[in-house]
C-alpha cells in the first residue's frame, strides 16, 4: 500500500523498533526524530540509525535531514534546546476566534485551549464557568451568551497571552512540586519546577476543577 501511513509506521517499527524502544528514536507521522543528549551522544545514535536503514537497503534524501536545529515545530509545539512552548499560530487562532454560536464550537475552543493547560496557569480555573454553561447540552444546541458569559470567554482569550516556556525534564534532574487547593473553590492545582545547576526552570502547570462533593 504505497503512501500508506500504516504500512510506514509497521516498516519504521520493523527496521527501527530498538532504537524506538531505547527512546532515542521517535515517529510522529511522517517525520524520524534522532535525539540525544549531547552531541557524542546524538552522533553515535545517529550513526545506529543510519546503520539499520543501511541494512535494510533504505536510504534518506539528504535534502531532507537537518542536523542539530537550534529549534523545530513538532505537531504544533516548538522545541528549542530542551525548552517547549506553544505555537504562535495555535495561540494566535484562539485569541482572535469568535463566540461560537453553537455547543459543538465552544466544545471545540474548550479541548484546544485545555491543550495549553501545561503552559497556563489556572487552566481549569479559567475555562469552568465555559464548561459549566454547556454541561447536558447537546452538540447542536445554540448557546445563550449572557453578558456575564461573554466576559468569561474573553477572559480566557486574553489569559492566552500568559502562556509560559517550559523546560523538559531529563532523567538527573531533581524535580520540585509545589501544590496548593482551595475548598471554597473546588480546584486543586500545583507547579513542577526542574532544579538544574542550581537553577530553578518552570516544567509546567497542573490545574483541576472538583466536583462540590
Amino acid at each position: 500500500m504505497p503512501g500508506s501511513e500504516t504500512a510506514l509506521k509497521e516498516l519504521v517499527c520493523k527496521v527501527l523498533g530498538d532504537h524506538l524502544q531505547a527512546g532515542f528514536v521517535s515517529k510522529l507521522a511522517d517525520d524520524l526524530y534522532c535525539e540525544g543528549n549531547t552531541q557524542e551522544e546524538l552522533l553515535q545514535n545517529w550513526i545506529s540509525v543510519m546503520s539499520a536503514l543501511n541494512d535494510c537497503g533504505l536510504t534518506l534524501t539528504a535534502g531532507k535531514i537537518i542536523i542539530c536545529p537550534r529549534s523545530t515545530t513538532i505537531l504544533g509545539w516548538i522545541l528549542t534546546r530542551g525548552r517547549l512552548s506553544a505555537s504562535p499560530h495555535k495561540v494566535s487562532v484562539l485569541s482572535t476566534c469568535k463566540l461560537p454560536d453553537t455547543v459543538h464550537g465552544l466544545r471545540s475552543f474548550i479541548v484546544a485551549y485545555k491543550m495549553l493547560s501545561r503552559f497556563l496557569p489556572s487552566c481549569s480555573h479559567t475555562i469552568a464557568p465555559l464548561e459549566s454553561a454547556i454541561s447536558g447540552l447537546q452538540s447542536k444546541d445554540k448557546i445563550k451568551w449572557s453578558e456575564e458569559l461573554i466576559e468569561n470567554f474573553n477572559i480566557a482569550q486574553s489569559k492566552l497571552k500568559d502562556s509560559k516556556e517550559i523546560y523538559l525534564p531529563r532523567r538527573d534532574d531533581h524535580l520540585w512540586i509545589i501544590t496548593d487547593g482551595s475548598v471554597s473553590k473546588c480546584e486543586i492545582g500545583a507547579t513542577l519546577y526542574i532544579m538544574c545547576d542550581d537553577k530553578v526552570r518552570l516544567a509546567g502547570f497542573f490545574s483541576a476543577e472538583l466536583r462540590k462533593h
